[in-house]
């Protein structure tokens, strides 16, 4: 039996599923696994190609609790990612002191988690719209759409919900808290197109921006996981796709709300991480269908206070 002295084993975490938001909550349900396990946390490597030297940390800082070297002198518990049968249990259930909700204990975690490296940084600041949109202090509706392989095709997650729905909700915003601009946040021309064309069928009563980058029409198989599923391999396409991420990322969680489809991980995590009661799901009675990872710590009232705006900035 080992004694009260002995050193913590520590959870070794290795190649999470690689898509932006998917891999945060990846991080995310092992780093708490490890805290409810009493467990050390490690995790850098990952072999997935958007990793170019086969490590996290071309992207984020170091996330262990406990450093390389020692791990030679621990006990090591290998985390399966696709085991999550323990999550239904830790989700909404496992809330340590000081914290009194899961949704506050899982916001900080992905505070913890979510630290850019330098060279993340100077992308995300050199972007021509994050610089303008800091510049000029514009607050915003930032639109997640979800299109694409995430409805359609093998890899589905989720149903087709009209882009009215979510434009219908956009004007719920500008009456309720005065926004006139939307930053959408899609990698589809379709879904970019399709709102554009909604403002001018509504009096072009909103300022449209998006940023610069090329985008694939709604077609399943256009989709960048599709594309490395069959076979896509350039190591610099990959980063710069990554890269974009980080970008849009920046827009959604410096918004002064998200709008969007919270089956989506990539949309579900800056929500998480502002926990503000405000940020609006395009599909609230719509059954979540990717249980791995989706938000079912539970509900709570919107807080009864003005809407703040909590920046996120990295500089």
């Amino acid at each position: 039996m080992a004694s009260n002295d002995d050193p913590k084993p520590v959870l070794l975490a290795n190649n999470f599923w690689w898509p932006f938001g998917s891999h945060l909550l990846h991080m995310k349900w092992a780093y708490i696994y490890a805290l409810e396990q009493n467990c050390d946390f490690f995790y850098k490597y990952n072999n997935s190609l958007v990793f170019p030297n086969g490590s996290i940390e071309y992207y984020y800082e170091n996330i262990s609790t406990i450093t390389e070297r020692e791990l030679d002198e621990r006990v090591k518990i290998d985390y399966n990612p696709n085991g999550i049968e323990h999550n239904l249990n830790v989700r909404g259930h496992f809330v340590p002191s000081p914290y009194t909700h899961a949704l506050d204990f899982h916001s900080c975690i992905l505070k913890q988690l979510y630290k850019p490296t330098e060279h993340v940084k100077t992308a995300i600041n050199i972007n021509p719209l994050v610089r303008h949109l800091r510049e000029h202090d514009i607050k915003y509706i930032a639109l997640h759409i979800r299109l694409g392989d995430k409805v359609n095709g093998p890899s589905k997650e989720t149903n087709y919900i009209p882009l009215e729905q979510y434009f219908d909700r956009c004007k719920d915003a500008k009456q309720k808290y005065g926004l006139t601009t939307i930053v959408v946040c899609s990698d589809t021309s379709d879904g970019l197109n399709e709102i554009i064309r909604l403002n001018n069928d509504n009096g072009n009563m909103f300022e449209i921006l998006s940023n610069a980058e090329n985008r694939n029409q709604n077609v399943w198989s256009e989709s960048i996981v599709q594309k490395v599923k069959d076979g896509y391999d350039n190591v610099i396409g990959l980063e710069l796709e990554y890269l974009k991420c980080f970008i849009n990322f920046e827009y959604l969680l410096n918004s002064r709300i998200i709008i969007g489809n919270w089956n989506s991980c990539f949309c579900l995590v800056p929500v998480e991480m502002r926990n503000n009661g405000i940020d609006i799901d395009v599909t609230p009675n719509e059954k979540k269908t990717d249980t791995k990872y989706q938000f079912s710590i539970g509900r709570r009232p919107p807080p009864k206070r003005k809407m703040s705006h909590f920046s996120f900035r990295l500089v």
